[in-house]
This record gives C-alpha cells, sequence and structure tokens, in this order.
C-alpha cells in the first residue's frame, strides 16, 4: 500500500510540475488538474477510510473462519491458518496479504462444491464486497467532476509523413487533384488503434472531413483494421449505421501500419460503461433497434474471414475467460469476487451455445456509438466483431440501458423490431461476462499505473475513479442475482 501512495504522490507532483513549467493554463492542463486532484481524493481514501473499512473485511472473514463447524476440504488449511492469524492482528501493512489470501481461498474452494463450501464462497464475496463498497462510497461523497474537459488530447502519438498520405489519398481518389490535407490531429481513444481525424480542403468528390483508423502496432487484441475495412463495407451496403468506408491500405508503407479511410459522422459519444449520462435519454429506443439490425443480417453474408465464423460460441468465450483469467492473475488486484465470477462463467459457457449465433459487435457501448437528436448517427469500432450470441451485445449495454432509461425499455425496444430475445438464463450470463471482462480489463490498467508502467490521462481517471471498486460491486450484484434466480 506504501508504494501505491507514493505512486499517487509521485503522480501528483509530475502533473504539477508539468502544468508550472508551462507558464499558462490550457484546456489540456486544465484537465491535468482535474486528474491530479482525484488522484489526492483516492489517496485521503486510503489514508482515512480504507483503515476502517479494512478492520470490518477482516473481522468479517475472522468471524467465518473461526466458526466451529466449517469443515473445508483438504489443501486449503494452512491459508485458512494465515487468514485467521491476520485477522486477529488486524495489521494494515498486511492488508494485501490478507485480500490475496481471501482470493486464494476462493480459488482453492471452486475446486470443490459442497452446500457448505459454496456458503462460504458466498459469504467471501460479501467481505471482498463490503471492502470495495466502503471505498467507492467514500469517492461518491469527494466533489465530482464537471464533466470531461477534453477528449481531443492526443494519448497515442504518432509521428506520420503527411505527404506520404496526401499521395495515398490523391492515387485512391484521382478526381480531387488539388486536395489538400487542411489540418489533423489524433483523437485519444483506445490502445489498439489510432483514430486520427483529417479536414481536407478543395475537395471535389471527397468528403471534406474524414478518419483515419490504423492499427497502432502488430500486436492488439481485436482485428486488424484491414478485417474491420472489409466487414464495415458489408455493413454499410446492409444500411446499418457505420460510417461510409472509403479506402484500405494494407502494406503499412504510408503510415507505418495498415489503415482505412472513412467519412466523419455527426454525433457524439455521450458515456460509456463506467461514465453514464446525467439523466435519461430518448435514444434509447434507437439504440436498441440499430443492436436488433445487426443481429438480424443472416452470420454467412461475412463469409469465412469474421472471427467465430465456425466455431461454436462457448469456445470464444472459452477464449475469452481464458485470457480474461491470465490477465486477471497478471494484476497486482486481488479479489475473491474475481475468482467466483470466472470460475462460474467457464464452468457455465454452454450457456452461450443456447441461441442461434449472430454478428456479434463485441464492444456495443455508449462509448462507440454517435447520437445525434436522439439518434444513432454511427457505430463505430468493430475491431471485436465475430459470430456468437446476440445476449452478449445485450448484456454488455446492461448498465448503459439503466442509466438512459431501463433494461425493461431497451429489451422490449430491440424485441419490437421482430429480433428474437434471448432467455433469462443467457442475458444474465452475458451481464455477467461483459461486466467480469470489462473489469479484469479496469484491473490491468489499475496495476499498470499503480507499478509506474503508464501515466496517461486516461489511466489516471480508471484509478481515479475507482472502476476497479465498482466493477466488484456489479459482479457480486450479479452474481448475487444469478444465486437467487
Amino acid at each position: 500500500m506504501e508504494k501505491r501512495i507514493m505512486h499517487y504522490l509521485n503522480s501528483v507532483a509530475d502533473i504539477l510540475q508539468r502544468v508550472a513549467a508551462s507558464g499558462e493554463l490550457t484546456g489540456e492542463h486544465a484537465e491535468d488538474l482535474m486528474i491530479a486532484r482525484r488522484l489526492l481524493d483516492i489517496l485521503k481514501i486510503e489514508t482515512e477510510i480504507a483503515p476502517e473499512a479494512a478492520t470490518r473485511y477482516f473481522d468479517a472473514v475472522g468471524r467465518l473462519l473461526s466458526e466451529g463447524n466449517l469443515i473445508l476440504h483438504e489443501g486449503v488449511d494452512h491459508i485458512v491458518e494465515q487468514l485467521k492469524d491476520l485477522s486477529g492482528n488486524q495489521d494494515m501493512q498486511q492488508l494485501d496479504t490478507f485480500v490475496t489470501l481471501v482470493a486464494k481461498l476462493q480459488s482453492e474452494l471452486n475446486k470443490g462444491s459442497t452446500t457448505k463450501t459454496d456458503a462460504v464462497k458466498h459469504s467471501l464475496i460479501n467481505a471482498d464486497t463490503g471492502y470495495a463498497k466502503a471505498l467507492f462510497t467514500a469517492g461518491l461523497t469527494l466533489p465530482q467532476d464537471s464533466g470531461e474537459i477534453s477528449n481531443t488530447r492526443a494519448s497515442n502519438q504518432k509521428n506520420y509523413d503527411e505527404g506520404a498520405l496526401l499521395a495515398f489519398i490523391l492515387d485512391r481518389f484521382p478526381d480531387n487533384e488539388g486536395v489538400e490535407i487542411e489540418h489533423s490531429g489524433f483523437i485519444s481513444g483506445g490502445h489498439s488503434k489510432l483514430t486520427l481525424r483529417i479536414e481536407l480542403s478543395d475537395v471535389t468528390t471527397l468528403p471534406r472531413r474524414i478518419i483515419l483508423r490504423s492499427d497502432a502496432s502488430g500486436r492488439f487484441s481485436g482485428a486488424s483494421v484491414v478485417d474491420e475495412y472489409r466487414l464495415q463495407t458489408i455493413l454499410f451496403d446492409k444500411n446499418v449505421n457505420v460510417p461510409k468506408p472509403l479506402a484500405l491500405e494494407e502494406s503499412g508503407t504510408v503510415f507505418g501500419t495498415p489503415f482505412m479511410l472513412s467519412e466523419s459522422v455527426t454525433g457524439e459519444s455521450i458515456g460509456h460503461m463506467f461514465k453514464m449520462p446525467a439523466q435519461e435519454s430518448t435514444a434509447l429506443a434507437d439504440v436498441a433497434s440499430n443492436l436488433a439490425t445487426i443481429h438480424k443480417i443472416a452470420p454467412g453474408e461475412f463469409g469465412e474471414s469474421i472471427d467465430n465464423a465456425r466455431g461454436k460460441t462457448s469456445d470464444k468465450v472459452l477464449f475469452w475467460l481464458g485470457l480474461a483469467e491470465r490477465d486477471f492473475r497478471a494484476t497486482d488486484v486481488k479479489s475473491a469476487t474475481f475468482e467466483l465470477a470466472l470460475h462460474w462463467l467457464r464452468k457455465n459457457a454452454g450457456l452461450s451455445d443456447l441461441a442461434p449465433r449472430t454478428l456479434v459487435h463485441g464492444d456495443y457501448g455508449l462509448n462507440n456509438i454517435l447520437i445525434k437528436n436522439s439518434q444513432v448517427m454511427a457505430i463505430l469500432d468493430w475491431e471485436f466483431a465475430h459470430v456468437g450470441n446476440p445476449a452478449y451485445d445485450l448484456g454488455y449495454f446492461y448498465f448503459m440501458a439503466q442509466a438512459l432509461g431501463s433494461w425493461a425499455l431497451f429489451l422490449e425496444a430491440y424485441e419490437n423490431t421482430g429480433a428474437p430475445l434471448p432467455d433469462e438464463d443467457q442475458l444474465n450470463y452475458n451481464i455477467l461476462l461483459a461486466a467480469t471482462r470489462v473489469g479484469v480489463q479496469c484491473c490491468q490498467v489499475h496495476s499498470a499505473f499503480n507499478a509506474g508502467l503508464v501515466s496517461s490521462p486516461e489511466a489516471a481517471r480508471v484509478v481515479s475513479h475507482q472502476y476497479v471498486n465498482e466493477s466488484i460491486l456489479r459482479i457480486s450484484e450479479l452474481m448475487e442475482r444469478i444465486h437467487h434466480s
């Protein structure tokens, strides 16, 4: 914990030094100062709120493991004894060790299943969630941001040859002989892709504003823009609301990596998985309708190149879970809640095969949907598209649907299009699957920031807004619902 606190202080110091050295306060510096304040807020929680919450955590686990009739399977006795000892001493310096052992006990208990061990598993989740809730709730009482100060700052800067890019545009669109690149700038966003906004002058047949989307490197978790371009071309021809694809450069010689050009679309992203709109939106029905349009296209339209074209949906889910388990255990976040969720999802992956397979966007969130006047203008970022269970896209949107109006209204609008609605078990499974996968990604960012490996505004925001604790609360709520269904 001391190492984590020192990293918060060092990050704040770095921000203040950058702002002081600039000699003037710009919008970008205002964003830096906002993040610095939030990091100090978290530091206050770590030092003032966490000790009391940790005491309750120690006590809850200690009482559970001291019950006279508690009988667990062989192989966990040494973990139980260590936890009893730590819960008795309640040393804050040993909290990280304690939390790690609780998660390890949960993992060991997952190897067997009896009425008693299942009860212990859920009791461990309650203790884990209690600690996360105390920290997350404390964060909500602190001054909140008035909104995102800037979303145009480029977190992934990349040098490129503007002349080579212009030559490519002229080669592909010779009718625009006098075209020039008037302005270009990177848009902050994902780590596996770069997005460049380009404004052209003296165009003839080209739109004045276009978007370049490029693979950030040779290593990424989703599909290449080469596959995205081909998919987006099919979707555009099928009247799906995607930006009009214009050109594809596959060699990587012009920009350093392959890229696609598409028409820029008006509209704005009104939130994401953790930053919800402040009020209900009439866009909810149109968001659901657009998703149904995607799901109603026959999977055969996309050929063999689409991810998981022939595999079972459960194969894709198990592949995802394997990556999530590997990535989670490589972080410094230890949680009994995550352990049980990952185990339960793997055990019940067969639920994913109980629905007709469709095209699945794979990242259908408000951050990837442009909205204007309550209408969906464009659906972006198709790098995780695959053939699978449509319940995943629905479940992914669960918390956002609640913020925009209600989950029931979202499902009703989807079903009203004539698209078949997956049953409740499939929906619940996929809500949990999506929340767990996104939660693991938050754990990765949180861990990398704490280790000093990344210091981007996006990473600092994940930490300061406590997305890991919020994920634990969401997963716990979903597990409780499944447990009693």
